[in-house]
């Protein structure tokens, strides 16, 4: 028997998002997509269009009006986070499905300041269909299969970064590296760019270097 399909519309025109499942409306609700606009530029706050799947859900179970700091929901006994613009709404964390925006995007904000980091699933979802090579004898079409490598590569770059920032974060609260140590290139500046983004527009990075082989071990 096949399951119900669960289906969340976001329309940027009319800001609502509609609820549907098996293509019958079952809610609709007002929202605010980015006031920067539409787009996929790393760290633009902008909103993403596309299809996209629900990684994971943060807060499900958590009680109304629950503060969340870093993606985490604070006790009664822990501080507030040092800004106005607390975060008491449950989190989605999405990735995208199309090439386009086949990215995870996470932003968050740090004792006050905001964070934005971006990583791609393409690469790991093309190495994945390298070792996975679609063939006629399998049970779904060539789509299905690649959409299976995204899928597959969605899941392994999300625990690959969650795991990064779960390790920056407690090297910053053990005072192993400083928050700039740790997330210079994607904190968000006023502009809405990120330090990185900054620094390469303005072309304050070094050019790349020509790839050279290097040999270890003295071999002759």
């Amino acid at each position: 028997m096949q399951s119900a399909r669960t289906k969340i519309d976001v329309s940027v025109r009319d800001q609502r998002l509609i609820l549907t499942r098996d293509g019958e409306k079952l809610r609709s609700y007002p929202i605010s997509t980015s006031r920067f606009g539409i787009g996929t530029e790393e760290g633009s706050m902008k909103t993403p269009l596309g299809n996209f799947r629900i990684a994971e859900k943060i807060g499900d179970s958590a009680a109304p009006g629950t503060i969340f700091k870093a993606r985490v929901a604070l006790g009664p006994d822990d501080p507030l986070p040092e800004t106005e613009d607390l975060i008491t709404s449950r989190i989605l964390w999405l990735d995208g499905m199309d090439e386009e925006n086949g990215n995870l995007i996470v932003q968050f904000q740090f004792r006050g300041t905001p964070v934005s980091i971006k990583a791609s699933i393409n690469g790991y979802a093309a190495a994945w269909l390298k070792e996975n090579p679609y063939s006629g004898r399998m049970k779904r079409n060539r789509q299905e299969h690649e959409q299976e490598a995204k899928r597959v590569a969605s899941l392994a770059v999300y625990s690959i970064l969650r795991d990064w920032i779960k390790g920056q974060i407690t090297a910053i609260e053990t005072g192993i590296l400083s928050f700039e140590g740790a997330f210079l290139g994607q904190i968000l500046l006023p502009t809405g760019k990120t330090v990185l983004e900054t620094a390469k527009a303005q072309k304050m990075l070094p050019a790349p270097a020509d790839e050279k082989i290097v040999e270890l071990g003295g071999r002759k």
